[in-house]
């Protein structure tokens, strides 16, 4: 299953990130507080949130332009060689118990260690294993996780100015956009972990296909 496909199946869950983060903008311009609704003062005002609307569906399309070795970058905060393939043998797969380094040598030969020589060995690999359950798992999850994180930049940029304007009370909208960089934080730190997962899974189970490859003389799917 390629990475499109994984993208088209997290374009709802991205969806209900913009839409919740417009809806808790909304809510904390206008003090509308779940316990304390009025239904009759809702509606009021809905034309102040259309500048924030703009900037959601403004902050998605961006998201859409930008590929994935940039996305990388901004994950792993490394300009060169930002896919976290790049370490997969020199350090990755090191510092996962999963992996067994030793295994893999004796059926790779020796391990390269140049980033760009990992990460296409590493693709390789990927290749052999996307089908597994594991590794489709961990792909849809740093996929959802790495665009959430750039959506999280965007937002706190757009949103947190905005909020300047649209949210009078100074309390909250300190507590707001600290929120906004909280998000991006923890979405950096999942998008990161999942990256990591992501590389090691194909590591941990290339070694039975490599083992089942080599007893059938070597011919690769």
């Amino acid at each position: 299953m390629g990475e499109k496909t994984l993208k088209q199946q997290n374009q709802v869950g991205l969806g209900l990130v913009l839409l919740a983060n417009v809806l808790l903008f909304y809510g904390l311009s206008h003090a509308v507080w779940v316990l304390e609704l009025n239904w009759s003062q809702v509606g009021q005002g809905w034309s102040n949130l259309l500048p924030i609307g703009f900037a959601a569906i403004a902050v998605a399309i961006l998201n859409a332009q930008i590929d994935a070795d940039t996305k990388a970058r901004l994950v792993f905060m490394r300009w060169q060689h930002p896919l976290p393939g790049s370490q997969a043998f020199t350090k990755l797969g090191h510092s996962d118990p999963r992996v067994d380094m030793q295994a893999l040598h004796q059926r790779l030969g020796d391990l390269p260690t140049e980033p760009n020589d990992q990460n296409r060995l590493w693709y390789r690999l990927y290749k052999e294993t996307s089908s597994e359950p594991a590794v489709l798992d961990a792909h849809k999850e740093y996929l959802f996780a790495r665009d959430y994180y750039v959506l999280a930049i965007g937002i706190v940029i757009a949103f947190g100015a905005a909020s300047f304007w649209l949210i009078e009370s100074t309390s909250i909208r300190v507590g707001y956009v600290l929120g906004l960089i909280a998000q991006v934080a923890l979405t950096g730190q999942a998008a990161r972990t999942n990256g990591r997962r992501l590389v090691c899974s194909v590591l941990a189970l290339s070694v039975p296909l490599l083992g089942m490859s080599a007893s059938n003389g070597g011919n690769s799917k």
